[in-house]
């Protein structure tokens, strides 16, 4: 059983904060940094982070091209009302309409963010026919409401981080309490 789904007490506060231009902010593990943009969209902004430790690693921020139906906002909701495991049909099939899942789902849990916001935090293996489990992946996945958005046109937002089996065994700890740090200055109304 992977155990990576950290307290949210156990974020550390010691650790560099990193301050978007998309307002939000997030506390970096150590050496990690943010890559220039190479595809700069306002539509669907993204952000990268990596450590010269390792340049093949990344966490990624990205937004959902298009605004969730009433439907999936419904389903988000209904998943992540009270923290804890959630079902892993119910967590597939709420992702899967956000951000389609890459591998299979092997954990999700709905948690609280230090700013009050509800998310869902997933575990995918990614493999194939020969390696069931060639690479894993972490994601949070949590509405980006925008002020003046209509509920409707809520997009959603994750924060992920992919790596072979042994480097994600290793590095997880220290992601998910990055991930879990990220926050707004300001929430929209």
């Amino acid at each position: 059983m992977l155990a990576i789904f950290i307290e949210a007490e156990q974020i550390m506060e010691n650790k560099s904060r990193y301050k978007s231009e998309f307002g939000w902010s997030i506390a970096l593990p150590e050496t990690w940094k943010r890559l220039s943009r190479t595809n700069p969209d306002d539509r669907t902004p993204i952000a990268s982070f990596s450590t010269p430790e390792d340049w093949s690693l990344s966490l990624n921020w990205m937004v959902s091209p298009r605004g969730c139906d009433d439907d999936t906002v419904t389903a988000f909701d209904i998943a992540t009302m009270l923290p804890g495991r959630v079902e892993l049909m119910e967590a597939s099939n709420v992702v899967n309409q956000i951000f389609p899942l890459v591998g299979k789902l092997i954990r999700a849990a709905a948690i609280v963010m230090p700013d009050g916001q509800r998310a869902l935090e997933v575990v995918e293996a990614i493999g194939s026919p020969g390696n069931p489990v060639e690479r894993l992946g972490y994601s949070l996945i949590f509405p980006r409401r925008v002020r003046g958005e209509y509920r409707n046109k809520v997009h959603f937002q994750r924060m992920s981080f992919f790596a072979p089996q042994e480097v994600f065994h290793d590095r997880i700890p220290e992601v998910a309490i990055a991930v879990r740090s990220f926050h707004y200055a300001q929430r929209a109304a």
